[in-house]
This record gives C-alpha cells, sequence and structure tokens, in this order.
C-alpha cells in the first residue's frame, strides 16, 4: 500500500528524526545546559508528509489525472450504499490497471465474508481492500491468504460515544492501516450519499495516537480545512471525494488546490 520510493525515503527521514529526539541520541555538545529552550521533541509534535487518496473515482481517465498531480492513492467502490459512484469489477480492474503499480488502488465494499472479499479482489485487481463494515476477527487471516500481498485497510466511523476508539483499537493488529470517516450515529453508520461533512477531529487525534498502524482521515476535507485537519489529527494520509468534485466530477482545480494547501502544512 502506498510503496514508493519517495515513500520509503520519508519513512527513513522520519526514522532519523525519531531516534534524534530520543534521550542520548541527540547531537548536542556534552556541556549542553538544561534549559527550557533545549528543542525537545515527540513524534506527535512533528507533522510527517501526508500522503493524498483521491477516493469515489469514476474511470480511469479520473484515476490518471490524479495520478499525475502526485496523489499516492486512488479509491473506488463497489456495492457501497452512499459510498458511489459504485462501480462493477470491470470497471474496476481497468482503472487499476491504468496507474502505475507503486499507486494504492482501494477497492471500498461492504462485503464481509473472506471468500467474497477475496472474490472481488481478484476480480478487480486492486491492491488494497477497504472494508467499510467489521468482519468476523478470522477473516482478515483468511483473505490474506487467499490473495498474497492484498494490503486490508478497516473504515472506522467515528461516532462520539459510540466505543469508536475500542474499536479502532481491536482491529488494529489484523489490518495495514485505518481510514476515519464521517458517519451516522446509528449502524451500520452509512449515509444515504455523500455528504461532505466533518466530524470530531479530537476523537480521530487519539485513535492516531493509540494505534501503531498509518491512519488515513476522511470526511468533508477540502482545501478550506485539510489544514486545520492535518495540524489537529497529525494522520498518515487524507482521503478526499466531494472536496476536489463539482457537479460530480474530478475538478482539477480544486485538487490543485487541496495539494498546495497540504504542501505548505508538510515539512
Amino acid at each position: 500500500m502506498w510503496r514508493t520510493a519517495a515513500s520509503c525515503r520519508r519513512s527513513l527521514i522520519l526514522l532519523k528524526l525519531r531516534s534524534a529526539t530520543e534521550p542520548g541520541n541527540r547531537n548536542e555538545p556534552d556541556d549542553w545546559p538544561e534549559s527550557s529552550t533545549r528543542c525537545k521533541l515527540s513524534a506527535m509534535d512533528v507533522i510527517h508528509p501526508v500522503r493524498v487518496k483521491v477516493a469515489c473515482i469514476r474511470n480511469a481517465e479520473e484515476a490518471r489525472c490524479a495520478v499525475s498531480f502526485g496523489v499516492a492513492a486512488v479509491g473506488m467502490a463497489a456495492e457501497v450504499p452512499g459510498g458511489g459512484p459504485n462501480l462493477t469489477a470491470s470497471e474496476i480492474a481497468e482503472i487499476a490497471a491504468s496507474v502505475p503499480e507503486s499507486i494504492g488502488t482501494f477497492l471500498l465494499t461492504v462485503r464481509r465474508t473472506a471468500s467474497e472479499l477475496a472474490e472481488l479482489a481478484r476480480a478487480t485487481r486492486v491492491n488494497t481492500i477497504q472494508l467499510w463494515d467489521q468482519p468476523d476477527p478470522g477473516a482478515y487471516a483468511r483473505l490474506r491468504s487467499a490473495v498474497p500481498g492484498i494490503s486490508i485497510v478497516q473504515s472506522i466511523p467515528i461516532v462520539a460515544g459510540e466505543g469508536t476508539i475500542e474499536r479502532a483499537l481491536d482491529v488494529a493488529s489484523r489490518v495495514d492501516a485505518l481510514v476515519l470517516d464521517s458517519a451516522q450515529r446509528t449502524p451500520p453508520y452509512r449515509w444515504e450519499e455523500q455528504h461532505g461533512r466533518t466530524h470530531d477531529w479530537q476523537v480521530s487525534r487519539r485513535i492516531v495516537e493509540a494505534v501503531g498502524i498509518p491512519v488515513i482521515l476522511s470526511g468533508g476535507l477540502s482545501h478550506r480545512n485539510v489544514a486545520d485537519a492535518i495540524r489537529a489529527v497529525r494522520p498518515y494520509g487524507v482521503e478526499v471525494c466531494t472536496g476536489v468534485r463539482r457537479n460530480g466530477s474530478l475538478d482539477t482545480r480544486l485538487l490543485v488546490q487541496f495539494l498546495e494547501v497540504i504542501g505548505r502544512v508538510n515539512p
């Protein structure tokens, strides 16, 4: 998922940043006096380079357009109420084949059994399955066994006071990443249509701090609020859908504005 040479270099840089902030690893003179001005950072004090996923991709042309502007992943949907546009397996396969292998190709689905998910993954040839509903705990391992090399991402609907953080912690050890998205307050937490609403970013921040895997922030992001969202949550990546669309189609001007804002936030 999002395995590019650039991301590997960023990971190495971030690893060096973290190690440089640990006691005994700082490049400081031995006689540096203790003072309040001494630089003391934690991993959450540094805004790491943020990856971008463009969701709601409708066709290969949109996917290639998004990738040409430097996004790390594209997302499609199949059989997802409110998660559209819902595409056929052949349409998704065409999109996945149209972008470089280094690009994340996410397929959002409400299917829950390992056999159904494996069938969908093979038919569409995506490299990442994104689950909206949470399957039984053993389904993740069975899917990995059935489709070697597949990445699995679990969507977590952010619903205040509904055990959201506990759900994220419970599933984190079984998946490669989490997507934190806005949702209705009642199960199955799906919106009937894309609504462009944000959620409580403080809940998302707590999940980022609690889990040891990449977290992708979604829900109502646009060039107007993505900088505040990144500073508030410190996610590994952000997902955008309605924020870069106009009249249902991918709008390159909105996409460029979105990416430019993120570029100013990234170190």
